[in-house]
């Protein structure tokens, strides 16, 4: 970086030369900073003899990036307020299941594809469900099937609310929609599935 002598000697020869533009601009270059950070900003060393336009610039710079940013959050505050809420569906029972009145099955899909089933259902003694197999016993429409079986624990209760600790309880959705759940046991008689936050993509 030029020291003072330097650029006063600039400016004499700017002067000398009746105003060379090229000889004012090498007498500015040589005080603006030596290095730049990767946002434009300048990067000063101790030998910089910096300008009241170099730091306009930088506050130019920042100002820029930070009206980028606030239109950035305006436009994803526009895109949030205009995803309306999914429409949500009760879900279809095979036979023998029958919908917990106090907390329904539902199902609903956002505006990512991404499908959950929340509630509880009440698989009846007389189902004939199998112990340590999947059992069916509800069914998604098109449109709310993955495009893969999915599976995750889940909550498995006696009809009266007691949790069976027994095994792990497992609930499945397969790819034609219908979904399963594999019990410990049949000696409850009747089960009650919670599923809460069993969310999938859908095809």
């Amino acid at each position: 970086m030029a020291d003072l002598n330097q650029l006063l000697a600039y400016l004499e020869q700017y002067k000398a030369t009746g105003g060379d533009m090229a000889a004012y601009h090498a007498a500015y270059n040589a005080m603006i900073a030596t290095g730049k950070t990767p946002l434009g900003l300048n990067q000063w060393q101790r030998s910089d003899k910096p300008m009241m336009e170099d730091f306009n610039e930088d506050n130019r710079i920042v100002d820029g990036k930070l009206r980028e940013l606030d239109e950035g959050v305006r436009q994803l505050s526009e895109e949030k307020a205009n995803i309306t809420a999914p429409q949500v569906f009760d879900l279809k029972m095979l036979d023998s299941s029958i919908i917990h009145p106090n907390l329904p099955a539902k199902y609903w899909k956002n505006a990512f594809g991404e499908v959950t089933v929340q509630g509880e259902v009440i698989i009846t003694d007389d189902a004939g469900f199998q112990a340590g197999k999947m059992n069916d016993f509800a069914e998604l429409p098109v449109g709310f099937r993955p495009s893969y079986t999915v599976a995750a624990p889940i909550t498995l209760r006696s009809a009266g609310g007691d949790q069976i600790n027994a095994a792990p309880a497992m609930i499945g959705v397969n790819t034609n929609g219908v979904l399963s759940f594999k019990c410990p046991n049949t000696s409850f008689g009747a089960v009650r599935l919670a599923m809460f936050n069993f969310s999938f993509v859908a095809q």
